[in-house]
């Protein structure tokens, strides 16, 4: 316990004092040695409330943030970690939890919210507006029911979804600053804890990101803006595949599961603008994308017709932001190749009207 009362009052530890414990009403006594996180501790040696953890760094930092009367807050039997804005419960948990523990906090709390310290559990990797992680052996994670946040202390991912679509990992959410959960979920007296290092990856082994080529353009359509993604930006190939038959490739899962990833492909489209783009399927800046071959590289075996057909629906995706924006030298580039398909397959120009730029 961070808090007893002495003569009433809820009061830190300090050496040689004792008190009682706000739950039980039983004899606390400080424990304020040179190795260990000063605390209270039950004389009985047992802790009331079986949902206590022992205090590390990471619950004073984000227990320091807030006004002592909103941590460990008595509720029944039970002293919650932090109560922050709307009375909401804020659980901090540090240690590994079961997953018959989860549905017991949620059920008794209700209104809640997790904070699980990740900053030095789990992998991640960030590609750009969300986060990938894998929870390894710690798989409990997924019996929760109420909003999960992982502090990485570099970022807060806010998860949106436990899954298993994505090879090697568990889950993805949308990244968030340390400075927005606080002030999304507390009733701050002081800054909330300072970003520990600026690491976007921490991936131990079996590897399964790439980085950008090159920047490329894309088209923001919630923003009507230009994004430019620089070169060096990581990404996730989704080229991975369930073995069987048939092939079930990561994209179909995540079109088939996860619509806030799929930005809009489908299963038929997708694959049509990848063999014409000769194409690499993947997720970057956290949205399902296609990063198409070089124009030079892209083998057209189309009519004009066909062609222009096809630029037009290549228009529409990068509209929405699917594949990158176009210049007009490649679809030049890709007409020219579809008039020498032409040529060679039927010795003739069989449309001479392009149309392509009217």
């Amino acid at each position: 316990m961070r808090y007893a009362l002495v003569n009433g009052v809820r009061q830190l530890p300090e050496k040689g004092i004792w008190g009682e414990c706000p739950c039980c009403g039983q004899t606390a006594i400080s424990k304020c040695g040179p190795l260990v996180v000063h605390h209270w501790a039950h004389k009985s040696g047992a802790d009331c409330d079986t949902w206590s953890e022992p205090i590390g760094p990471w619950h004073l930092e984000w227990q320091g943030c807030v006004s002592p009367g909103c941590v460990e807050v008595v509720i029944g039997p039970h002293r919650a970690d932090i109560v922050g804005k709307d009375s909401r419960v804020i659980e901090l948990q540090h240690s590994p939890i079961a997953a018959e523990a989860i549905a017991a906090r949620e059920a008794f709390y209700g209104d809640m919210v997790w904070l699980f310290d990740a900053t030095e559990r789990f992998e991640f990797i960030t590609v750009g507006q969300r986060a990938f992680f894998a929870l390894r052996r710690t798989k409990h994670l997924r019996a929760c029911m109420k909003p999960v946040f992982l502090d990485f202390g570099n970022c807060i991912v806010e998860v949106e979804a436990f899954t298993t679509a994505v090879a090697k990992m568990n889950g993805f959410g949308k990244v968030r600053s340390r400075q927005w959960f606080a002030e999304q979920y507390l009733d701050l007296r002081s800054k909330p804890p300072a970003t520990l290092d600026s690491r976007p990856i921490r991936w131990l082994k079996d590897r399964r990101y790439s980085f950008t080529a090159h920047s490329t353009s894309w088209n923001h359509p919630q923003s009507q803006s230009v994004l430019t993604i620089p070169k060096g930006s990581a990404y996730l190939p989704m080229n991975w595949y369930q073995v069987g038959v048939p092939r079930i490739f990561e994209w179909e899962r995540i079109i088939d599961q996860h619509a806030e990833l799929a930005n809009g492909w489908t299963k038929e489209t997708l694959p049509r603008m990848e063999r014409f783009l000769n194409g690499k399927i993947i997720v970057l800046d956290g949205q399902l994308r296609l990063m198409p071959s070089a124009a030079a590289s892209i083998a057209v075996v189309n009519t004009v017709a066909e062609t222009v057909a096809i630029i037009a629906e290549l228009e529409t995706h990068a509209a929405a932001g699917r594949i990158p924006i176009p210049k007009d030298s490649t679809k030049e580039l890709l007409l020219r190749a579809a008039e020498q398909f032409e040529e060679r397959t039927s010795g003739r120009r069989i449309r001479p009207d392009r149309s392509l730029f009217d």
